[in-house]
């Protein structure tokens, strides 16, 4: 079996700790806190370690106590960076009394090696629990495999903070000093600055994907309303038409509001603007969870009803139903707030709009995207011929 220096690993470790938080802290600077937070976690890690690493040195307070709590303020800060990452809360007792603990069990134990490794490693067992908890509990906050590597990471770590403290318990793999030859002190350590690799690497990955998913969200949203955008809705269509797996029918209901021009020609469009709002606003009320409500651009929406059942006149009837609770729902008074620029005042009006709708019930998978968005066009237009504020179904395709 391959013999390792322990006093070597702990400069790789700190020069591991060191390096990571550089790069770190480059890559963060003016672009995300949170790596920032990662790299001062690091820093913590490196500037510990090399306490660690100059024992007799440097006076025994530096590198046994403030050695040790440094690594402890490590974990701490890892744990906040990702509650930050998050936009989570948790008690702070939890995140931060660790370190406290540690300095208290260091100076208890200062001259007792077994006892600080015993109260150390199960305080570090501890911070490991937490880490490993937030990244499981609010995995469904994060994209991609960062988070996955993360996981792993930190549940690989629970067993390597253990291995010194039960070694320590139950008399095996003697250890006399922090420097103590044998392939228990050697693989501890050794895993440990790989784990540390991969968790900075997680860190960095898991920033990146959210980055690119954010950005993927926006291209796909509209600016105004916050509802998905026409690209968005074309790959949902897209999706369902294409799915061989899905045997029901769903339905595709297009509008534009009533009134809209007018709105927009006697009070600007600020106004407008608002009104988009409140009918963006309305119509997610009329929707259920699996549906989607989208703005195509100008005053013109639509309603993608994706799962109605495998019944065709079932489905015909859920969709007039979502039909007729969007009319009712957007012919409702709504009340807004105008901008006087000339008089530097405001006031408040109440505009009546309501909205023509087409229908196009859909069977999946069947017809193409643009066939079905062009009959609920045709069958929105055709009840506009008709009526205004009215609903007009297309014809079911042979």
């Amino acid at each position: 079996m391959p013999t390792v220096d322990i006093t070597t690993l702990f400069f790789v470790l700190m020069l591991v700790g060191l390096s990571i938080s550089l790069m770190l802290a480059i890559v963060g600077k003016g672009v995300d806190n949170n790596l920032l937070i990662w790299s001062a976690a690091y820093a913590c890690q490196g500037i510990g370690f090399m306490l660690i690493f100059l024992r007799g040195v440097i006076p025994d307070s530096l590198s046994i106590w403030f050695g040790n709590v440094l690594v402890a303020c490590m974990f701490t800060l890892l744990a906040v960076g990702l509650l930050n990452f998050l936009h989570q809360r948790m008690n702070p007792l939890l995140v931060w009394s660790p370190i406290f603990l540690v300095a208290l069990a260091f100076f208890v134990f200062f001259d007792q090696l077994s006892g600080r490794i015993i109260a150390g490693g199960l305080i570090f067992f501890f911070q490991v629990l937490i880490l490993l908890w937030i990244t499981i509990y609010h995995r469904a906050q994060l994209v991609g495999r960062g988070k996955m590597i993360l996981a792993a990471c930190f549940a690989f770590s629970i067993p390597i903070s253990l291995t010194r403290p039960i070694a320590t318990i139950l008399d095996f793999g003697k250890i006399e000093s922090f420097n103590s030859a044998g392939p228990l002190q050697a693989y501890t350590f050794l895993a440990i600055a790989v784990v540390s690799i991969l968790t900075a690497l997680a860190l960095v990955l898991m920033q990146k994907e959210q980055a690119e998913e954010a950005i993927n969200s926006i291209a796909r949203r509209d600016d105004l309303t916050g509802l998905p955008n026409r690209r968005k809705l074309y790959e949902r269509i897209s999706e369902l038409t294409t799915n061989r797996k899905i045997s029901e029918f769903g339905a595709v209901v297009m509008m534009d509001l009533d009134n809209f021009k007018v709105l927009n020609d006697s009070y600007g469009h600020a106004a407008g603007d608002n009104l988009l709002k409140l009918v963006a606003e309305r119509l997610l009320t009329c929707v259920g969870e699996t549906d989607m409500v989208a703005r195509l651009g100008g005053d013109e929406f639509v309603v993608l009803l994706p799962a109605l059942g495998a019944d065709v006149d079932v489905a015909m009837n859920k969709a007039e139903s979502v039909a007729q609770k969007i009319q009712a729902t957007l012919a409702e008074p709504y009340p807004l707030t105008i901008i006087d620029s000339v008089r530097n005042a405001e006031f408040t009006i109440t505009h009546l709009s309501t909205g023509t709708l087409g229908v196009k019930v859909f069977s999946h998978p069947g017809q193409g995207r643009e066939v079905l968005l062009r009959d609920a066009d045709h069958a929105m237009y055709a009840a506009k011929h008709k009526q205004r504020g009215t609903i007009e179904f297309a014809p079911m395709s042979a």
